[in-house]
């Protein structure tokens, strides 16, 4: 009970701390945010993503300078900072507001908690250096097999919650089969597997499905959705798109024969001009050109939009294709205007999109390494004609 009545008390005490912050912003802060700052900040016209509609917006603070407010530390607040002229460019534009009411704003950033300020920050967690952290402690440490176990159970014990049982050896190589080949193992493969009772049998398994074609297949799926796949223009005359089925293999033998992800990712983007990493001028692997398909995938309309609007559409799709599958962030908001939660302004986009201004789209003749799909690619040619 009286642990019970501590944490009441602590707890209310917070809220308290809060409703007041609340109440103080309100009445004293954000009249005179109102009528300075309105025609910039308003929740409808934020420019570069601040908006003073709010505590919590406020706090958040915008795209250039992040959290705004620092509890207990007016003096590091970029919002003061701004205020007094200490950072460029001063705020409001064009007028500086009384020493009074800086004094208001600053006694109220004064009274805030760090745990009240932090809130405002945790948008940007996408955008920190990842750190390690120590595994936590837990009370089942039988059940952990590797660092990851460790805070999972963790968080599983703070809600009261207990993993779910061990599912069955038959179970789990129908779950590994699906997962990683897209197919129920066979009977004889199946039974191969259970008559295995050592301990690396599923280790075993799960080294011999990764080998698997049907691997690089099943997951290759997964990434070509992402980078807008498809063996036609897709727009309404929809015609065939010649040769894309063979970015499609790249991927899945890149799949299958684990390629790292940085070569990956540098082979679809800049092709064979990643041998000039090294600074020496290497003869380029005509080959390099197939995984740039990335850069050529997606609508496109090669006679009813005028060249120069076509043009941009292309750049306008493959900046936003390659900051969605590659950054995992929806820079394509920015085309228009500053993103509205993410902190991209539009002059970013465009810088990014300035990497893509250099492309030039034309047809290369790609020599088929294998001699039997180079018949049939003949043959398939003739009979066109």
């Amino acid at each position: 009970m009286f642990l019970q009545a501590v944490l009441a008390q602590v707890l209310g005490a917070a809220v308290a701390l809060a409703a007041s912050s609340d109440s103080d912003f309100r009445n004293n802060v954000q009249p005179i945010l109102n009528a300075n700052c309105t025609p910039c900040h308003s929740e409808t016209g934020k420019t570069s993503g601040f908006s003073i509609a709010t505590v919590q917006s406020v706090i958040a603070g915008g795209n250039k300078y992040g959290l705004a407010a620092t509890g207990g530390a007016p003096d590091k607040s970029p919002l003061l900072r701004l205020l007094k002229g200490e950072l460029t460019p001063r705020m409001p534009l064009g007028k500086a507001l009384s020493a009074a009411d800086v004094a208001t704003i600053e006694d109220w950033v004064r009274g805030l908690t760090p745990d009240l300020t932090s809130k405002g920050d945790r948008w940007l967690w996408p955008f920190r250096k990842p750190v390690r952290a120590e595994p936590p402690r837990v009370t089942d440490a039988g059940w952990v097999g590797n660092p990851i176990d460790a805070f999972i159970l963790h968080r599983l014990q703070e809600r009261g919650l207990r993993p779910a049982p061990p599912a069955s050896r038959r179970v789990l190589a129908r779950r590994l089969y699906f997962d990683l080949v897209g197919m129920p193992p066979t009977v004889a493969e199946m039974n191969a597997f259970l008559a295995d009772s050592s301990e690396q049998a599923y280790p075993n398994l799960v080294d011999k499905l990764l080998a698997d074609p049907r691997y690089g297949e099943r997951w290759g799926r997964h990434w070509l959705d992402l980078v807008r796949y498809a063996e036609t223009d897709g727009l309404e005359d929809d015609q065939p798109l010649g040769n894309a089925w063979r970015y499609r293999d790249w991927v899945v033998d890149a799949l299958n024969s684990d390629m790292p992800y940085d070569q990956f990712v540098m082979r679809q983007l800049a092709g064979g001009d990643a041998q000039s990493r090294t600074g020496l001028i290497l003869a380029q692997d005509v080959q390099s050109y197939i995984p740039t398909a990335f850069l050529r995938l997606g609508p496109w309309d090669a006679g009813s939009i005028p060249p120069l609007e076509n043009r941009q559409l292309y750049l306008d799709d493959v900046t936003s294709a390659t900051g969605s599958v590659f950054l995992g962030l929806t820079v394509g908001c920015a085309r228009c205007h500053d993103h509205k939660y993410d902190p991209i302004p539009t002059d970013d986009y465009y810088r990014f999109q300035a990497f893509f201004n250099a492309i030039k789209i034309e047809d290369v003749d790609v020599p088929f390494r294998n001699k039997a799909f180079a018949q049939q690619a003949a043959a398939r040619d003739e009979a066109r004609k």
